[in-house]
């Protein structure tokens, strides 16, 4: 949901219109680029370069193996915790910071409810065949 903003904003439209998305609401240029489109993957819409930015933050002691009940679970290291709490003061990452709030406060789930969430109610993610654009 942070990744792709416009999807967010999709979703909450669709599940509740009296969330106030304006904390959320993607930019401008949010809209345009390129990023922000979201892929169709088999197992749902996950993003190939989440593998190597996991294995980054792993590497770089922000992040570590958590115990759970998928195949990736992860959690913050108090690194990491130090390193988004000096970001989320800083204006030029203030709006992503905001964004992850409101994501954690409304889509407190796992990747697989979070999943089910999305094609329960964006029927336009599972109608296109796998690896393209939504």
């Amino acid at each position: 949901m942070i990744r792709y903003p416009v999807m967010l904003e999709k979703l909450l439209s669709v599940l509740d219109e009296r969330l106030d998305l304006h904390i959320a609401k993607p930019t401008r240029s949010e809209r345009l680029a390129v990023e922000s489109r979201m892929v169709r993957y088999k197992f749902g819409p996950w993003d190939d370069n989440y593998y190597p930015i996991i294995g980054t933050l792993i590497g770089l002691g922000l992040i570590e193996k958590a115990s759970g009940r998928g195949r990736i679970a992860v959690r913050s290291t108090r690194a990491g915790v130090e390193l988004s709490t000096r970001l989320s003061n800083d204006e030029n990452w203030s709006a992503i910071a905001a964004r992850c709030r409101f994501a954690a406060q409304h889509f407190d789930m796992s990747g697989n409810q979070l999943k089910e969430l999305i094609y329960a109610n964006l029927p336009d993610v599972i109608d296109r065949p796998h690896r393209t654009l939504i």
